[in-house]
This record gives C-alpha cells, structure tokens and sequence, in this order.
C-alpha cells in the first residue's frame, strides 16, 4: 500500500504548486473583474445581470484549460524530466499508475469545481451586502442559480442529472488526463483529453432542464474516455 501512495505523492510533488497558482490567480482574477463590474454598475442591475456582464466564465475557461495541461503532463517527461525512472524504483505496474494518476487528477478537478462555486457564492455574499436591504430579499441567491446559466451549472440545486453529468466529466477528464501522460511516457501522443477539455467547455454553461443534452454529453464523455482507456490496455498488452 506504500507503494501506491507515492505514486500519488509524486504525483502532487510533481504539480501541486502549479495547480495552486492556477487556483490563486484564477481567484485574483476573477475578484477584480467583479469588483470593479459593481463598482461601476452599483446595484443597478439584478445579481443574475452582474453575474452575466462579468468576465468570470471566460477566466474560468482559461484556467480550466491550464489546469487540464498541467495535470496531463505530469509526467510526461518534457523538459528533459526522467519520471519513468522514478516510476520504476516503485515497482509498481503501469495500471496502478495509470489508475492512481487518474484518482489525483480527478480529485484536483473537484476541487477546482469546488473553489469556483465558493468564489461565486462570495462574490454573491458581496453584492447581497452592498445591496438595499429593501431590494433583496431570501431568494435572490435562487433566483440568480436558476437565471444564471453559469452558476446554475456550478450548483444545479434540483436538477439531479446535471449533477451527474459535472461528477462524470470529472471522472473522465482525470482518466483521460492520466492516459496522455502515460503516452508522452512512452513518446507517444492522444487527443482524448484534448476533445474531453474541448466537450467540457463548449457545453458547461448549458441552459438548465435539459436531460437529454446531459445524457449526451455523458455519452460523449463515456466514449472518449472509453478510446482513451482502450488504446492504453492495448498498448500496454503489446509490451507485455
């Protein structure tokens, strides 16, 4: 069981500070677009409106992207990094890796869904308290989730399915993330966690009540990941 556990401490060892500037700059940025969007609008528009006028999804998107690139090289072994011999010391098999990697992943793009649904609802949290306590009342933070495609996507509420589309894109994007690093180990390269990347951003900001556009993107998701885990048991199965 120790062995398992440094491949996921090399691993974070290996990208644990990028990913955290990423989160920090992601925030930094993000505060001062919807500081300065209240600052000039006031509370002359609806918290749904503020939330829309902003740039907070577009940076969202660039970070996401980062965060993808960061997790899917490590250890690719660009820059002249030798992992695969650190792997080897390990004794452990390149499915275990793979796997383990997979989890780490997954659980830095939960946790980076996580951060950006606390930054939205402080950001919310902010507007409310500057706001006329006449104009608001207990349900303008619902309202705002149901109006506001992206932060509705971010927190769902009673949507079920799109709760479950958001865990199973997770899923994916770690597995696929850890099947690109298993190829540049082995000088080879995948797309996969390219398209998944490409299918999580095109559609994140869906329109809610739409079942069908979440099975579909599940589907899409199970497909990719399935080719990249498909093409990774097949190689592994030549070397062997």
């Amino acid at each position: 069981m120790r062995r398992h556990l440094s491949i996921l401490m090399l691993a974070a060892r290996s990208n644990i500070y990028y990913v955290l500037a990423i989160f920090f700059v992601m925030a930094a940025g993000e505060g001062a677009v919807f500081y300065l969007l209240v600052k000039a609008k006031g509370t002359d528009l609806p918290l749904e409106e503020i939330l829309s006028q902003s740039q907070i999804p577009l940076i969202f998107g660039i970070a996401f992207l980062l965060l993808c690139a960061c997790l899917s090289l490590t250890g690719a072994e660009f820059l002249g990094s030798k992992v695969r011999y650190t792997l080897q010391r390990l004794t452990v098999g390149e499915k275990e890796i793979l796997c383990w990697w997979a989890v780490y992943n997954s659980i830095c793009f939960f946790a980076f869904w996580a951060f950006q649904l606390l930054l939205m609802l402080l950001f919310c949290r902010t507007y409310l308290e500057t706001m006329d306590p006449s104009c608001i009342s207990d349900q303008t933070l619902f309202v705002a989730c149901y109006r506001n495609n992206f932060l509705h996507n971010l927190l769902p509420l009673e949507e079920t399915s799109r709760y479950l589309r958001n865990i199973w894109m997770v899923l994916c994007l770690g597995f696929t993330a850890s099947c690109f690093s298993y190829h540049r180990r082995h000088d080879k390269m995948s797309i996969t966690v390219a398209l998944m990347a490409a299918l999580a951003v095109v559609f994140f900001q869906h329109p809610m009540g739409d079942m069908g556009s979440d099975l579909m993107v599940g589907g899409g998701a199970f497909l990719i990941a399935f080719t990249a885990g498909f093409g990774v048991w097949k190689e592994m199965d030549h070397e062997n």
